[in-house]
């Protein structure tokens, strides 16, 4: 986890949180565009911006299947919340946000924040909730339905033949009960990822009585994070800093500071944990 803070942060404040998982396929990373970029967005925004590298799987190892990614993006939130005091954070106001295969775990952290899995029996910090406050999901992958599928993603993450259930499980347009929290979604109509993955994730969400806001844009492809490509989705950083204050999940906007972890002294490093 790379902490980033907004300018002005002081270990007393109550500042809204956002935990950001990069895209990549369940295969490997984008960290700087779809990882620390984002988070000193978070930041210039007067949130806790955090970085998240999840676990995934190369070539043909299975680190990455389910529900190892799951399992980290919960450990995300959870100590997020526990250490509130240390970093500044409102717990009422921790989100999830992320990009690709990185939306679809946001997505599964929103959905599945209250299922069981024997894997964190364990875990010092079960008791801690994993239930984020809201949810950004970016050109994500939703479904792992044939349909609409993203191949790549769902062969990291489930395999090529799943079983039924696991295919149900891991399909958050599928586990979307009104207890769901806020979501944000961004997807362009001509995205390799089919844009019917958002969709339907905005469907359930309004079947559900979820708040729930789509901007669907004509161009733009996939993959862009935040860069400038000259097209529509250009505009979706703006639209998402507007939800942000509508929803009241936003800080009143401040330079970043740097990613120095509170208690670390300088404020040019990183610190993980």
């Amino acid at each position: 986890m790379q902490f980033h803070f907004p300018a002005g942060w002081k270990p007393q404040d109550k500042r809204p949180a956002l935990c950001i998982f990069p895209g990549g396929g369940y295969t490997l990373l984008a960290i700087e565009k779809e990882g620390t970029r984002i988070a000193r967005w978070a930041a210039e925004r007067g949130m806790v911006g955090i970085a998240v590298k999840y676990r995934v799987s190369q070539e043909n190892d299975a680190i990455g299947k389910f529900p190892g990614p799951l399992l980290d993006a919960r450990q995300a939130v959870r100590l997020t919340r526990k250490h509130v005091a240390k970093l500044g954070v409102n717990p009422r106001k921790i989100g999830v946000m992320g990009f690709s295969a990185g939306g679809h775990l946001a997505a599964m952290a929103a959905t599945l924040w209250n299922r069981a899995l024997p894997e964190e029996a364990g875990n010092p910090l079960k008791s801690v909730s994993a239930r984020p406050d809201f949810s950004m999901l970016i050109y994500p992958v939703i479904t792992m339905t044939p349909k609409a599928v993203h191949h790549g993603s769902r062969n990291k993450i489930i395999g090529p033949k799943p079983d039924p259930a696991m295919e149900k499980l891991c399909s958050p347009e599928q586990q979307v009960t009104p207890h769901t929290p806020p979501v944000f979604l961004v997807h362009a109509q001509d995205d390799g990822v089919s844009c019917a993955n958002s969709q339907l994730m905005e469907k359930a969400c309004r079947d559900n009585g979820v708040p729930v806001t789509l901007r669907l844009y004509s161009r733009g492809g996939h993959g862009y994070g935040m860069e400038k490509r000259g097209n529509p989705t250009d505009a979706w950083p703006a639209a998402a800093g507007q939800w942000l204050k509508e929803q009241g999940f936003s800080a009143p906007p401040a330079a970043p500071r740097g990613s120095a972890f509170p208690g670390e002294g300088a404020s040019s490093g990183t610190r993980r944990e």
